[in-house]
């Protein structure tokens, strides 16, 4: 089973995207993952298995979308725990969405980060040159990119959307 059709996908930053008002969050780079409320899914549709401490600490009987991955530079480590069970104490599964949560995304992410700890945090962002700096800050730090969620749209949408928004090359405002 692949989980593409039913995960939200963002679309890349086009220039004349305005960026202004929305949520703006570093990207992990790792391997995304859906909770199920009773399994940690791989995009590509198989089962993850997780310590005993993240499966924990995940709620029962509801869904919730993040990302495998070991921080910084931990790319390839996030790799090895999805597919050989490498898992480390710098390997993380971190929440972005409550897929049924019919809310806007912060909605959606405070209803995440209330039923699970790891969450990401979020900046709402003022302008281009604010979106510019904020990734000029994670690339400086050898982050991969930020991600833009549009702040009123109601639900998760599967599939691509114009809602989500990945930035990995700097932003120039004219």
């Amino acid at each position: 089973m692949n989980l593409d059709q039913y995960l939200t996908l963002g679309v890349d930053w086009e220039f004349g995207m305005c960026l202004t008002g929305w949520c703006a969050s570093e990207k992990l780079n790792g391997c995304r993952a859906l909770w199920d409320g009773q399994n940690l899914w791989s995009r590509g549709g198989r089962i993850i298995p997780i310590p005993g401490s993240i499966r924990a600490a995940l709620p029962d009987g509801v869904r919730l979308d993040g990302e495998v991955h070991g921080g910084r530079g931990g790319f390839k480590a996030a790799v090895a725990a999805v597919l050989h069970g490498h898992w480390t104490p710098a390997i993380r599964f971190t929440v972005f969405d409550c897929p049924d949560h019919p809310g806007s995304w912060p909605q959606r992410l405070a209803e995440a980060a209330r039923l699970y700890a790891d969450c990401v945090s979020f900046t709402v962002c003022e302008d281009l040159q604010h979106a510019n700096a904020m990734l000029l800050e994670v690339q400086g730090g050898q982050g991969e990119g930020l991600v833009f969620r549009h702040p009123t749209a109601l639900g998760y949408v599967r599939g691509r959307s114009r809602h989500f928004v990945k930035v990995k090359g700097v932003i120039y405002e004219i």
